[in-house]
């Protein structure tokens, strides 16, 4: 893992969401996060093993090999009071992929799945939509996996969490507004860049061709008024090959992006040459560190072993 060492080191862009030192109890329920000391720890090695570089330069570099880049989905304010400083001490540069309905101050509808199930209320959630949740396959105990999933539409789902929550819950929605909900909360800070992430952070692949236009473009808007560094790179809500399709890649090539974020869990497995490549659009892996430093250390070659493993799409 040593950068003088022989082992291919590939490339590694790592994911981050939330950086709280204790995670709020209303989205305890599958929130990836990671502490600030912990986070202070895995990027502090990283720097010891691989070469610091910002995201978008990974696009024109002919040898990516060796190389690490970080980011952070859904501009949690946790990122800016809590990972910010971690960022400066240590020097390193972040992309942080904005989902732009919370600026307005939308609740990520994410965090309203992980409200619901930190409340036990997924079973008065799941009889209360029934025509929806028998239509789209939705039980109690597929909850979280089935919201996610590519036949189900995100927008559908999240308008029914909006009133189900309403009724009884809006007091503690109101609380769990976690993400930037305001442009001014989006530092201009020279290491932090802003990408785009949708407006919804839906799953693309559930949505309508009008539908994603407007997720993807609506926030490309948004992005571009920031008056702040932006990325030209795009990240995919959820990120895996279901959650996409051919007319997301052609909405992202009018737009002008240079390449899009997947979130497997692996290494970029090409790290010579030009990047992977998808309908047409430069695609980067990446993977979401463990929550401990003792358990990232580990992750490390694991996910280098994964992208050996992987030759094709």
């Amino acid at each position: 893992m040593i950068k003088s060492g022989r082992t291919p080191l590939f490339s590694h862009v790592l994911l981050y969401h939330a950086v709280f030192d204790t995670i709020p109890d209303s989205v305890k329920t599958n929130l990836q996060n990671v502490s600030p000391d912990e986070l202070y720890k895995q990027l502090a090695w990283m720097k010891e093993h691989f070469d610091l570089v910002r995201l978008d330069d990974l696009l024109t570099m002919p040898d990516q090999e060796g190389t690490f880049a970080v980011t952070f989905d859904d501009a949690y304010k946790s990122v800016f009071s809590m990972a910010l400083p971690v960022l400066e001490d240590l020097a390193v540069p972040a992309t942080v992929f904005v989902i732009g309905s919370t600026l307005s101050k939308k609740i990520f509808w994410r965090d309203k799945v992980r409200l619901l199930m930190s409340a036990g209320r997924v079973d008065d959630f799941v009889s209360w939509a029934d025509p929806f949740c028998r239509k789209s396959a939705i039980t109690a105990d597929d909850f979280y996996k089935r919201s996610k999933a590519p036949d189900v539409n995100s927008a559908e789902l999240d308008r029914l969490l909006d009133d189900f929550l309403d009724l009884g819950l809006s007091g503690l929605l109101r609380s769990t507004n976690l993400c930037a909900d305001d442009h001014d909360q989006l530092i201009d800070h020279p290491l932090l860049t802003y990408g785009n992430h949708t407006h919804n952070h839906y799953v693309l692949s559930s949505l309508s061709r009008p539908e994603k236009d407007r997720e993807i473009r609506v926030n490309a808007r948004i992005i571009d008024g920031l008056d702040r560094k932006t990325s030209k790179v795009f990240s995919i809500p959820f990120g895996g090959l279901e959650t996409f399709d051919a007319e997301t890649f052609a909405i992202l090539a009018a737009e002008g992006y240079g390449a899009a974020l997947l979130s497997r869990n692996r290494a970029n497995h090409q790290t010579d040459g030009p990047l992977p490549n998808l309908y047409g659009l430069p695609v980067l892996e990446r993977y979401m560190p463990k929550a401990t430093f003792e358990e990232f250390q580990q992750q490390v070659p694991d996910m280098i072993r994964a992208a050996h493993e992987v030759t094709s799409f």
